[in-house]
């Protein structure tokens, strides 16, 4: 049932009807003729309601309004034949029972006010070869809803439309009615209830469409999803992630995905409820992608995307934003009535523990509100939920994400109070709500621009940030002795890193080898050339010197012979100059030996910055390339010649690897694209060089 006051679905104990109670002695006798005896007695049965309330009397109506003005909405591009109105009509109507659900009603009641506005009520029609089409008229969900076999509540009607309204999925038409918007008319076509429909909606523009996919596919799955719903889900969830249970669930597939079977092992969650639930998330985000018009662009090396995944459920859920103030074992949730509700976490929920230490660390300090280590205490912290349910003592939060108030600014609800603290503030705050608002929306203008809205975002939201998040392929993160983050590499033993990396374990590990082996050849050629010098200086230390001597005892012999002293003293001028030579030609090539080695040790420095450089000048991709270089008018060149952002990824690869094959590629895509003159100089420029593009040109 939905509490009449907030909407909140709540359980609550109630008799079966007489319907029921038939019906269970119905199923007793399908094998043969007996009897049924039920634990009640007459008097009771005969107080008991005849027929169930049905669904749409009693559940939430935020989808079945969604969906109903998904079927009727443009209403002047319906077309519906004849015989098609008339018999979902019948069908529905003849069909309906008290036990009836609110979605099997839609189309009903989408067919019944087609019928009407054919036959003059609510519109004008015409007949155009058997079909009918539906003339623009004011569309009310209530007028709709009005129609069905079992009206819903006014009130419950106009609580739905009211949530609808604050998610941005529908507005008010001039002429009193509803329409869907643009980001409704995407949430419409997402198999989930609308709250978190528009977060993964937000994160197909975003570019965290599996890890929210994994989030709302985990939420909804059987017997209390991964973790199941007992109090040891806490430990569990601490151990992954401990600002949220949502990413805690992301962690586990992030897990799976790396390490396989042995890390769910570990944590004592079973592999067929993971894969359950990826296979769950494939499906949604195959879902997403139709519905926002294809797949969505890559993100950037260095992206937040734990941040940027919590934006996304505040976009969504940022209506069940709780606070929860200092020193309190409570959250305070504004309904949409505005009124302050007192929120429970489930027992199964992070938050539970949170609000435990902080009540403990409460006790004791005597109540001055100062928490032990992990627990904020000097301000209020803020939450985000995906369902709130009502029991018979309370309101429990099921699932929680703690987020910063300047994402609920950026992506929350604009009634929620937070105001900036300067001018400055308070232009970056809506000048980003517009942002996001047009790409939710698939504003085609917005979409060159994604790339500088997560951008944007992440350096926004970097504190919210997870830190295991976004890893490149064959990191893990973990935690040393002194409780900080540490990076582990699964390809190479004993390979550590404080800060985040932002390239895969693999690639490193293959550029270490390629930087390795220029170096063992450096080495190995500088003892060549070591054990040639020294063999060069022994033989002008030692042979040398006895030749010379042999000789200038010859030659003075022979100038003895002959009576000329001078022969003599030019003897021994050039024994002397034979020596000093070869000591020279010795130190030149120890010399050059060292300058070897010292220039490849810079050679492969240079290598390693010149990959960084050409990585970095197409990290955005060929559109935020093109955008950054005034070159927009090239998109459609670049799309036909096929080159998209993983073959400039592959041109950057090469340029690092081998700058002369590089270059040849540059040139080959300059010439398939067809960029000419002062364009192509100044895209050459860019990716040779890794810097920034220069204006137009």
């Amino acid at each position: 049932l939905a509490d009449p006051s907030t909407g909140v679905s709540q359980l609550v104990g109630a008799r079966i009807s007489q319907a029921a109670a038939t019906q269970r002695a119905g199923r007793a006798g399908r094998v043969r003729a007996g009897e049924s005896y039920h634990l009640f007695l007459s008097g009771e049965a005969e107080a008991m309601a005849p027929a169930p309330t049905p669904e749409m009397q009693r559940a939430p109506l935020e989808s079945t309004c969604l969906r109903l003005l998904a079927m009727l909405s443009p209403a002047a591009d319906k077309t519906v034949s004849n015989e098609t109105v008339t018999g979902e009509t019948d069908e529905t109507v003849t069909d309906v029972s008290a036990g009836v659900t609110a979605e099997t009603v839609t189309a009903g009641v989408a067919a019944i006010a087609l019928t009407k506005s054919v036959s003059g009520y609510g519109g004008e029609a015409g007949l155009i070869d058997g079909s009918v089409t539906v003339a623009t008229t004011v569309v009310t969900v209530a007028a709709l809803l009005a129609e069905a076999p079992h009206p819903p509540p006014a009130g419950a009607v106009a609580r739905a439309v009211g949530a609808l309204i604050a998610l941005g999925a529908l507005c008010k038409t001039e002429g009193g009615g509803e329409e869907l918007t643009a980001i409704g008319r995407r949430m419409a076509e997402v198999p989930a209830e609308p709250r978190m429909a528009k977060a993964l909606v937000a994160a197909h523009a975003l570019g965290c469409l599996r890890e929210v996919s994994i989030i709302a596919a985990a939420a909804e799955a059987p017997r209390g999803g991964l973790f199941g719903r007992g109090p040891l889900a806490t430990e569990t969830k601490q151990r992954l992630d401990g600002s949220s249970d949502h990413l805690a669930a992301l962690r586990v597939l992030a897990l799976w995905e790396t390490d396989g079977s042995p890390a769910l092992s570990r944590l004592g969650i079973a592999e067929s409820a993971v894969r359950e639930v990826d296979r769950a998330a494939r499906r949604l985000a195959d879902s997403v992608r139709s519905a926002c018009g294809g797949q969505e662009a890559p993100l950037a090396r260095n992206a937040k995307v734990g941040a940027l995944v919590k934006a996304a459920l505040v976009c969504g859920c940022g209506r069940l934003a709780m606070r929860l103030e200092p020193g309190k074992g409570e959250l305070c949730w504004l309904a949409p009535s505005g009124r302050e509700v007192r929120v429970k976490p489930h027992s199964s929920s992070l938050l539970s523990r949170t609000l435990k230490l902080s009540k403990s660390s409460n006790a004791s300090d005597g109540g001055k509100g100062k928490a032990s280590k992990g627990v904020e205490s000097s301000e209020s912290s803020w939450y985000v939920c995906h369902a709130l349910l009502r029991s018979a003592d309370s309101t429990r939060a099921l699932d929680a994400t703690l987020v910063s108030p300047l994402a609920l600014a950026l992506c929350g609800p604009q009634d929620l109070g937070f105001k900036p603290t300067s001018e400055a503030e308070e232009a970056a705050v809506l000048a980003g709500r517009a942002r996001l608002e047009a790409a939710l929306g698939g504003e085609p203008h917005m979409q060159v621009h994604l790339h500088a809205l997560r951008a944007e975002l992440s350096l926004l939201l970097a504190p919210i940030d997870a830190p295991w998040s976004g890893l490149p392929a064959g990191w893990v993160c973990e935690e040393d002795s002194a409780g900080k983050t540490l990076y582990r590499s699964l390809e190479q033993s004993g390979v550590t890193s404080r800060s985040k990396p932002t390239e895969s374990a693999k690639s490193l590990a293959q550029g270490g080898e390629r930087a390795k082996g220029s170096l063992a050849r450096a080495n190995a050629e500088a003892a060549e050339n070591q054990q040639q010098a020294e063999a060069r200086r022994q033989a002008v230390a030692e042979p040398a010197p006895q030749q010379s001597g042999l000789g200038l005892e010859a030659e003075v012999q022979a100038a003895e012979t002959v009576g000329t002293a001078s022969v003599v003293a030019a003897a021994a001028a050039a024994a002397a100059a034979a020596a000093a030579t070869a000591a020279a030609k010795l130190t030149a090539a120890a010399e050059s030996a060292e300058l070897k080695r010292a220039t490849l040790k810079l050679t492969a420095s240079a290598d390693a910055k010149a990959r960084t450089a050409a990585a970095g000048s197409v990290a955005g991709g060929v559109s935020k390339l093109l955008a950054e270089l005034e070159l927009g008018t090239y998109a459609g060149a670049f799309a036909n010649a096929g080159i998209d952002d993983a073959a400039l990824r592959e041109i950057a690869e090469i340029l690092g690897e081998d700058r002369e094959e590089g270059e040849s590629a540059v040139d080959e895509l300059v010439e398939r694209v067809g960029l000419k003159g002062g364009s192509a100089v100044k895209f050459k420029r860019r990716l040779l060089s890794g810097g920034g593009g220069g204006g137009g040109g």
